[in-house]
């Protein structure tokens, strides 16, 4: 269920979770993650990936966007993204999250072989509804130790614009394990630094470092006002290989470029 895959194949007050010297352990609902201040925006970016040998590779677009919506009488925002494949596949995902706790309510991912992925969420963990390409339905269950957020879907990539970042600052979340994942993610603020984004020009940043399972840091530069994610690198990760078995780092930045200075 993790959006990661799908790279590769292009990738209310709790128990406090275990701390480590200098981290800022974050407990569900204690008003560090602050969605209130997130707003809604459109964004695209181009996907690439270097190969061990050299080689450039892009497979595709990925598009971005956040809405403040009224969900069944309650006002979640819902981050939709899409990867639309050169090749003509395309995997879509919904994220719908509570408008102020970042609490994670319900997921939607289709991917690009048809087969379709429902989650909900509750403070015990989450049920999902999967339906794979012939239509057949099982359910699984994730349990979670403590009221969690979700990083699946790309979450980890928007999460970081909730925070209060500064430089140095590491914090340890809560989160709903699924694949394999741990149940607490971390995020390292390493500092700020310019970067290009795309028709933004160059602007400054926070960068956010965070380990992925298995190996390799997922890097996110974060502006201060929508659409947050200006760039996105993934770097070491073993799993990231071509069909033919070779290594790639990737990278995605944004499209568009700066309109002419007045």
């Amino acid at each position: 269920m993790t959006f990661w895959t799908a790279f590769v194949l292009f990738a209310a007050l709790s128990m406090p979770v275990a701390a480590q010297d200098g981290q800022t352990v974050i407990s569900f609902g204690d008003g560090t993650v602050n969605a209130a201040k997130l707003q809604p925006y459109d964004n695209a970016f181009v996907a690439n990936q270097t190969t061990a040998d050299g080689q450039l590779l892009v497979p595709g677009v990925w598009t971005d966007q956040l809405r403040l919506r009224d969900v069944n009488g309650r006002k979640l925002w819902v981050r939709t993204q899409t990867i639309g494949y050169f090749d003509g596949r395309v995997m879509n995902s919904v994220n719908m999250f509570d408008a102020a706790t970042f609490a994670p309510v319900k997921n939607v991912l289709v991917n690009p072989d048809g087969s379709k992925e429902v989650w909900t969420f509750t403070s015990a963990g989450a049920e999902g509804h999967l339906t794979d390409v012939a239509g057949h339905e099982t359910v699984s269950t994730v349990p979670s130790k403590v009221p969690s957020y979700d990083f699946n879907c790309c979450m980890r990539s928007l999460l970081p614009a909730a925070l209060p970042l500064a430089a140095g600052k590491v914090f340890a979340l809560p989160a709903v394990p699924a694949d394999g994942d741990p149940d607490i993610v971390i995020e390292k603020v390493r500092g700020r630094q310019r970067i290009k984004a795309g028709y933004r020009g160059t602007i400054e940043a926070w960068v956010v470092d965070s380990p992925v399972p298995g190996g390799g840091t997922v890097s996110f530069w974060i502006a201060d006002t929508p659409p947050y994610l200006v760039h996105m690198t993934l770097r070491d990760v073993p799993a990231n290989k071509t069909r033919a078995g070779v290594h790639y780092d990737q990278s995605f930045d944004m499209l568009g470029e700066p309109g002419p200075r007045n």
